[in-house]
């Protein structure tokens, strides 16, 4: 395979270079304001990139938001899940929330962002987004190899990226008070069903 030509890898690192410097300036602005508060105006200027620079990579803030959560995950498949293999959605379920919770304690900045725009309407649908998305692509690759889901693939990947990022928002603004393998090991008992309920009647007859 051939190479990219030394000017192209070069503008290859001057636009990560320009992202990185916008998605860190995000960052760090969210820690003095809400999403909605900040402007481009404010990300050119903590990040020190002119204007023109960033609306030649991206349209507005919400697209500079969605690229950096894209960005973020992917990450986090790569790091994560790209090397596995699922023969049951329900694996694939478990890796994620056991993966992302070691992810998030590793990775601060990704935590911090998660806490200080928990809050934003903005940022929690656009991870909504991209995470159902995410499930919805491996759901679909499940079901060319075979299984049958018997409810539609948009819906069951729409619940699983709601819970998860609910739980995971709840852990974090717990301070991690629940360990990483208690957390899994609920979201086991939820994803079961009824286990995680017991009736009096329950109660009564493992007694007996």
């Amino acid at each position: 395979m051939c190479e990219k030509p030394l000017e192209e890898k070069k503008e290859d690192l001057r636009v990560r270079r320009t992202y990185k410097l916008l998605f860190d300036a995000l960052t760090s602005l969210l820690e003095e304001k809400s999403f909605e508060e900040i402007s481009v105006t404010d990300l050119c200027a903590r990040a020190m990139v002119h204007r023109t620079t960033f609306y030649k990579h991206f349209n507005d803030k919400y697209h500079l938001l969605e690229i950096g959560i894209a960005i973020l995950i992917k990450n986090f498949n790569q790091a994560s899940l790209s090397s596995q293999k699922f023969d049951h959605p329900k694996q694939y379920y478990m890796s994620v929330i056991r993966h992302a919770l070691e992810y998030l304690s590793v990775n601060k900045k990704l935590s911090a962002l998660l806490l200080i725009s928990g809050g934003s309407s903005s940022f929690i649908a656009i991870l909504h987004k991209l995470l159902a998305e995410e499930i919805r692509f491996k759901l679909e690759e499940n079901e060319k190899k075979g299984i049958v889901y018997h409810v539609p693939i948009p819906i069951i990947a729409e619940f699983h990226a709601g819970a998860l990022i609910s739980s995971v928002k709840w852990w974090l603004e717990n301070k991690m008070s629940i360990s990483e393998e208690e957390m899994v090991q609920y979201v086991d008992l939820m994803i079961n069903g009824d286990n995680y309920v017991s009736t009096p009647d329950d109660l009564t007859l493992s007694k007996v």
